[in-house]
């Protein structure tokens, strides 16, 4: 159970997705589908491939799957940083289930949390880091959001192969395995924080929700 008083104080929060769904069965069961779409579906993903660059050559920073290989050709030539490689999934009709399963969980958690100072909707993300990915540090600047949330899908094989959420000035970090969630607060704090590159076979998902100010 989440210690509001301290997260606020601290301005981050890892939990167990038990404070958030009541059926646990449900919620492996969406998990099972969204982590059973490959990966290389263009109808299901985008490839967010973000650089150091403010060229136009680098944009726009959501691209098809099929130019992810020519734009990192094009990065490592120009020995530009990348500061963000992972997968997004498109919304569309095909997955809409998915987005409102989550949001409706989600957003009513954060109503407790936030005594309903927060809205019925927000940006949200379902998300996909494989080997070689990763989100360099960063603050969120999202002006209208009270909050991040990450809710973890993936249930493979973990052996230390990255994807944590790691608070860099703090020192603490989230490993992404199904029944963890991690809660940033934007309002009074924003932790500076990055994913860690992943490795191996391990394919991070999640869900992401920026909730919007009420």
């Amino acid at each position: 159970m989440i210690d509001i008083n301290s997260y606020l104080s601290r301005g981050y929060h890892f939990g167990n997705i038990t404070d958030i769904f009541d059926n646990i069965n449900e919620f492996n069961m969406i998990c099972d589908q969204i982590c059973d779409i490959s990966i290389n579906n263009e109808t299901y993903w985008n490839c967010q491939f973000v650089v150091g660059s403010d060229s136009e050559e680098f944009s726009p920073h959501l691209i098809p799957i099929g130019l992810k290989a020519d734009r990192q050709i094009r990065a490592n030539q120009q020995n530009l940083i990348i500061l963000q490689r992972s997968y997004s999934m498109k919304k569309s009709y095909l997955v809409n289930h998915f987005f409102n399963y989550f949001d409706k969980f989600s957003i009513q958690f954060l109503k407790k949390i936030y005594n309903n100072d927060v809205g019925d909707g927000g940006n949200n993300f379902i998300q996909c880091y494989i080997n070689g990915d990763k989100l360099n540090p960063h603050t969120d600047n999202h002006n209208e959001a009270t909050c991040a949330l990450v809710i973890y899908l993936s249930n493979d094989h973990y052996d230390n192969n990255g994807g944590l959420l790691n608070l860099t000035n703090i020192g603490e970090s989230c490993v992404p395995l199904r029944g963890m969630y991690s809660l940033l607060d934007l309002t009074k704090n924003n932790p500076r924080h990055e994913v860690t590159e992943v490795t191996g076979d391990f394919r991070r998902f999640s869900y992401l929700l920026f909730a919007s100010k009420k």
